[in-house]
């Protein structure tokens, strides 16, 4: 839509040097009539292109929004997949030893302790998320919505299988 309204904006744009060299030429017809009906022409004209340019301010801002979506969204991914990466070979563990059992257990703890930040990261990506929705067409929405579901869910499974491992450890620990 934005790159129409700027090829719109040029076309506009060009009539209306065109009309302001028109507007030259009749003043020296000296027909007071032609040139009020002329001056109204030009002045719809303007009108046309102040509404264009509005428009294009407006696009270029939904643009902007939905590409901080984006950023937000992939940034909440990153951070997830760092966190993945560091827990994954304790509870990717199908049997859990008693020895070393104390150090992975502070390893988990210690990625809980992302819990706060990682639910922040969801949140920002849940209002950018609307945002954009307001600005997008409803044939767009069921991918938005899905491609956040699942950051969101793979945020909440995530830390259920940090639980279960701190769980699983705790008793471990204590035994």
């Amino acid at each position: 839509a934005m790159h129409g309204y700027k090829t719109l904006a040029q076309d506009v744009n060009t009539h209306k040097s065109i009309m302001t060299q028109l507007q030259e030429k009749l003043g020296a017809l000296s027909d007071s009539e032609a040139t009020t009906k002329f001056n109204n022409t030009l002045a719809s004209y303007e009108t046309l292109s102040k509404n264009v340019e509005e428009r294009i301010i407006l696009a270029e801002r939904h643009v902007l929004d939905h590409e901080t979506y984006l950023q937000a969204l992939e940034k909440t991914r990153d951070w997830l997949s760092t966190l993945s990466a560091e827990a994954a070979v304790i509870i990717d563990e199908t049997t859990l030893e008693k020895e070393g059992a104390d150090a992975k257990l502070a390893i988990i703890e210690n990625l809980l302790h992302h819990r706060v930040e990682g639910d922040q990261l969801i949140e920002t990506c849940h209002k950018q998320l609307q945002t954009v929705l307001e600005q997008t067409n409803i044939s767009g929405h069921p991918s938005l919505l899905k491609e956040f579901e699942d950051q969101k869910k793979a945020w909440e499974e995530f830390l259920a299988r940090c639980i279960d491992a701190q769980t699983k450890l705790c008793q471990l620990c204590s035994r």
